[in-house]
């Protein structure tokens, strides 16, 4: 699974032309993982892999190795390949600080939004959009 930072997807988005609604609904998507779950949920082996900042060029040849390391049953590699892009390895609040009992706050701005991210590190992150 490719995943990219709810930031920088909005602002491919609208590079592209999309409308904002669908900016909004794909933002929330990445935001709250909804994908990763439904893949998780259907799928026997899921690689998430965050190609935010990053082209093509430097995406495909990883995904390649994936599939390939699938496709040969090479066991070090895959296992090794497995471990380091699991499900959960794409964290978008790494980057924030949260210090004990007290609630983190992040805000996303969109065209006409107002994304609320909230994270404290004895729940799990909650996203509102008003």
């Amino acid at each position: 699974m490719l995943r990219a930072n709810p930031i920088v997807l909005a602002e491919r988005l609208k590079q592209k032309g999309f409308p904002p609604q669908k900016i909004k609904e794909n933002v929330e998507a990445e935001t709250l993982d909804i994908i990763l779950a439904e893949a998780i949920e259907l799928c026997e082996v899921v690689y998430e892999v965050d190609r935010s900042g990053k082209s093509i060029e430097e995406v495909a040849p990883l995904v390649r190795a994936i599939i390939d390391a699938e496709l040969e049953g090479e066991s070090v590699g895959r296992n090794a390949l497995r471990e380091k892009y699991k499900p959960g390895s794409v964290d978008w609040t790494g980057h924030l600080t949260v210090t004990p009992r007290k609630p983190l706050i992040h805000l996303y701005l969109l065209p006409d939004t107002l994304y609320l991210f909230w994270c404290c590190p004895f729940r799990s992150p909650r996203s509102f959009h008003f």
